[in-house]
C-alpha cells in the first residue's frame, strides 16, 4: 500500500496541519440508549444514539472495535479501519495500517480483500493506558481500492467486545446501504465526557482518503 504509505511517511504520528475539531459535547449524539449488560444479544443503536461505557460498568481495559464487510457483487475490495484520537479538538494521530500503534491501542492486521465471514480488521482499545489528554477518538472506514465506493460493499458494521468477558459483543452499529459513490465512512465515536468513555454511532459517509478524512474532522 504505498499510497498512503508514502502520504504519511510510515511513522506513528499525525498527519501535518491536523484541521481543529469540536470538542465533544454532551449535544453531539441525540439519544442515550442504556446498555443492560445481563441481557443476553448486542445492543443495536441506530445512527446518533449512544452508549455510556464507563457508566454502564464495561471493563475499559480490553475492548476490540472491530469492523466487517461483504461484496455487493463478484470481486473483491480494500477497505481500512482507522482511527483518529483527539486531545482538545486537535488530531494527535492517526491509528491504521502504515502506524498500528499507539499508547493504549493498536490495529491488529491489514484484511486486503473483506473476504470470510466475520470481522475483517480490529482495533483493541485499553482506555486505561491512553494518554490522559485523549478525549475524542473516531472510528473510521475508508476505502483503499482505486475506482472503488461503497455502493460495491454491503453488510458493513462496526462493533464494540469486551474481550475481558469472552468476547462479549457490546454494542453494534450496522451501517446504512446508502453510500453510494462514497469512499470514507466515520462509522462511530468514542467520547470523553465528564471522565466517562461513551460510544456514538454516526454513518457519516464522505469521498475523503484517509489523510483527507482526518483534516476534516
Amino acid at each position: 500500500m504505498s499510497l498512503f504509505g508514502n502520504l504519511f511517511g510510515g511513522n506513528n504520528n499525525a498527519p501535518s496541519n491536523p484541521a481543529p475539531s469540536a470538542t465533544p459535547t454532551p449535544a453531539t449524539a441525540e439519544r442515550e440508549v442504556v446498555l443492560d449488560l445481563s441481557k443476553k444479544g448486542p445492543l443495536n443503536l441506530e445512527k446518533r444514539e449512544f452508549v455510556n461505557l464507563t457508566k454502564s460498568g464495561v471493563s475499559l481495559s480490553h475492548i476490540r472495535a472491530a469492523a466487517g464487510w461483504d461484496m455487493a457483487s463478484f470481486g473483491s475490495i480494500d477497505l481500512d479501519l482507522c482511527a483518529y484520537l483527539f486531545s482538545n479538538g486537535h488530531l494527535e494521530q492517526t491509528v491504521y495500517y502504515g502506524a498500528k500503534r499507539g499508547q493504549g491501542i493498536y490495529l491488529d492486521g491489514d484484511n486486503l480483500t473483506g473476504e470470510g465471514d466475520g470481522d475483517d480488521e480490529n482495533i483493541r482499545i485499553n482506555f486505561e493506558q491512553l494518554p490522559r489528554h485523549i478525549d475524542r477518538i473516531v472510528i473510521a472506514v475508508v476505502i483503499y481500492s482505486m475506482g472503488k465506493v461503497f455502493s460495491g460493499v454491503k453488510n458493513a458494521y462496526v462493533r464494540l467486545v469486551d474481550e475481558s468477558q469472552g468476547q462479549q459483543e457490546l454494542v453494534r452499529y450496522n451501517l446504512s446501504a446508502d453510500g453510494g459513490k462514497n469512499t470514507a465512512v466515520v462509522a462511530a465515536e468514542l467520547q470523553k465526557v465528564n471522565h466517562e468513555w461513551r460510544f456514538v454511532a454516526v454513518g457519516d459517509y464522505s469521498k475523503n482518503s484517509i489523510k483527507s478524512l482526518g483534516k476534516s474532522l
